[in-house]
């Protein structure tokens, strides 16, 4: 099956194990000389990682998170709890997006 597969271009990708969830947020963030707030509570990269481990197959939604937090930096290029939570956190961040583009809109 995996040889047919092969031939016709097809590959099986399973969802990222909990490591590698890890470096899909350290290692862009390192690239870019980004740092995650860590405060007396957490760290925001440990935040990050737990909340989408509790939701299967959304690497979207996780990028879509990451994008919103990466524009939100501060002048120190920290991402921070505070504009984590000013961009809904992870369940709510698409949301957000889609209540201020829609509160920008013209009645017509």
């Amino acid at each position: 099956m995996l040889e047919l597969m092969a031939e016709n271009r097809h590959y099986l990708l399973f969802p990222p194990t909990p490591v590698e969830l890890q470096q899909i947020i350290s290692a862009p963030a390192q690239l870019a000389g980004l740092q995650f707030e860590d405060t007396e509570n957490s760290a925001l990269d440990k935040t990050l990682l737990q909340e989408v481990a509790t939701v299967s197959n959304n690497l979207a939604l996780f990028e879509f998170t990451l994008q919103a937090l990466y524009e939100k930096r501060n002048e120190n290029n920290y991402l921070t709890q505070a504009a984590y939570q000013q961009i809904g956190g992870f369940q709510g961040a698409l949301a957000h997006y889609a209540e201020q583009f829609f509160s920008q809109l013209t009645e017509a």
